[in-house]
């Protein structure tokens, strides 16, 4: 890449539902708007519909705001599912319905190149742990059960909600990252936007 502007391209598999999928970006943690597909303007999400077992090539463009600073940085992208349905309505579990990667994003300085380097992951090594992810619930036990997620949570306007964060199942992990959003926007979490929290289970 030559600037932070390049064209990236994001490819997609989709091995769910037919349906409706959000793509976000993130740089450092934090939202940032970006140009995909064959939008003309700069948003803060993409939609896209694509069929069962279908695959998509989406060209993005990241935001003016970037510049280079000859340091390393963090660009995270993620696609979700069903941004248009309401878990409540359909009954469905949603602490497995997406995928996240984390890229570092390195201004060579001299060179005048930047590289986007993803972290080797093999995830096979995880697909028969008994629990993996993160969860997410508003109910606490004391003796540290799971517990599954409800389908949706009950507030009032401007009322501060008290959620219970569980992750588990991937032992060769040092830091858990979480983000969290409403209406696909990122909201913040003791006034933080990000949590990053350390693994205390690695054998």
């Amino acid at each position: 890449m030559e600037t932070p502007q390049d064209k990236l391209e994001i490819e997609f598999n989709n091995r769910g539902n037919t349906g409706q999928y959000i793509l976000k970006v993130f740089y450092d943690y934090e939202e940032i708007k970006f140009k995909a597909g064959d939008e003309e303007e700069y948003n803060p999400s993409y939609t896209f519909q694509l069929e069962s077992l279908k695959s998509i090539n989406i060209p993005l463009n990241l935001t003016k705001d970037i510049k280079k600073d000859n340091k390393s940085h963090k660009i995270t992208v993620g696609v979700y599912a069903s941004p248009e349905k309401n878990a409540k309505t359909i009954k469905a579990m949603t602490n497995t319905f997406g995928v996240t990667i984390d890229y570092e994003l390195v201004f060579n300085e001299g060179e005048g190149k930047i590289s986007l380097i993803q972290k080797p992951s093999n995830p096979m090594k995880i697909m028969d742990v008994q629990f993996q992810g993160i969860m997410i619930n508003n109910d606490f036990k004391s003796d540290n059960q799971a517990m599954f997620p409800p389908y949706s949570l009950k507030v009032k306007k401007g009322e501060k909600v008290k959620l219970a964060y569980r992750a588990g199942g991937y032992q060769d992990v040092e830091d858990y990252l979480i983000l969290s959003m409403l209406d696909w926007n990122q909201i913040n979490m003791d006034e933080k936007t990000y949590l990053l929290l350390k693994n205390n289970q690695q054998n």
